[in-house]
């Protein structure tokens, strides 16, 4: 799950499922769990990028140009 669509899954988990499921101790706060989540979508897009560009599906020489 990445992206924007793992990030709405993955902050409502962080604060009000993992409590219910018994992980109290855990007792994420909001500020934690909202950088958590960007974290992990920050690291994932770059991950992606690299990827993209590698694989040659991204065009550089427009990319750089729109930029």
């Amino acid at each position: 799950m990445v992206g924007i669509g793992g990030s709405i899954i993955k902050y409502p988990m962080l604060l009000y499922i993992s409590p219910l499921l018994g992980f109290s101790a855990l007792k994420i706060p909001t500020r934690m769990a909202i950088a958590t989540s960007l974290g992990i979508t920050f690291i994932s897009s770059i991950g992606a990028t690299v990827g993209k560009i590698s694989t040659g599906q991204v065009l550089l020489s427009c990319s750089f140009q729109l930029s």
